[in-house]
């Protein structure tokens, strides 16, 4: 999704494309080693054949605990950056943002920090959560009031059929949704778009 909204897409996203309109791109993950956070970040930048993005703003978030997490997403959200140059913003391990899923003062709290963030910034916020074990439903309490607010829900999982093909399903939306496709990781460790024509 950030290489296809960094370029408007490319031989590798397939049909996903993006419009950016110059605006920046924020990424936040909160649980990855900052070795596994850089080839993150960098893959979107290798899957567009660029050097660089000065408008791709990254951070590794794994040393600090929930409540700094939110104050320091918070603060680049409104201190670092122009709000209106903000396109993108994800947050991947939004879990991390409370010190415990079912605790609804704590998953109330993180999920109307994200709505107030997409309504006065005006930008788009993607998260990224676990399911529960053998269910699709997003983890704990915090996954049940993320559900509720979210524009659209994606869901990614193993293909019953393809060994090393990831599915992805628009499990709901309040807009247009999209039909099913795959990917997969190819041999440089890139993900890359599956032609429709092969069987989910």
């Amino acid at each position: 999704l950030v290489s296809a909204y960094q370029s408007g897409g490319n031989k590798l996203t397939g049909k996903i494309k993006g419009y950016r309109d110059n605006k920046k791109i924020i990424h936040f993950d909160t649980e990855q080693s900052k070795f596994h956070c850089q080839k993150l970040f960098r893959r979107p930048i290798i899957m567009n054949d660029l050097e660089k993005d000065d408008n791709y703003y990254t951070y590794a978030l794994r040393p600090m605990d929930a409540k700094d997490r939110i104050d320091f997403i918070e603060y680049i959200l409104y201190n670092v950056l122009d709000a209106k140059e903000i396109g993108l913003v994800i947050i991947d391990g939004v879990a991390d943002l409370v010190t415990d899923v079912n605790n609804l003062e704590q998953c109330s709290y993180a999920t109307q920090k994200i709505m107030k963030w997409t309504d006065e910034l005006k930008c788009h916020i993607t998260t990224v959560i676990h399911t529960n074990y053998g269910s699709d439903k997003p983890t704990g309490h915090l996954g049940s009031f993320l559900e509720k607010k979210a524009e659209t829900q994606i869901k990614l999982e193993k293909n019953g059929v393809n060994e090393g093909w990831i599915t992805v399903n628009c499990k709901r939306s309040r807009n247009r949704g999209f039909d099913d496709f795959s990917f997969l990781i190819n041999e440089k460790g890139l993900p890359e778009f599956v032609n429709n024509d092969y069987d989910f």
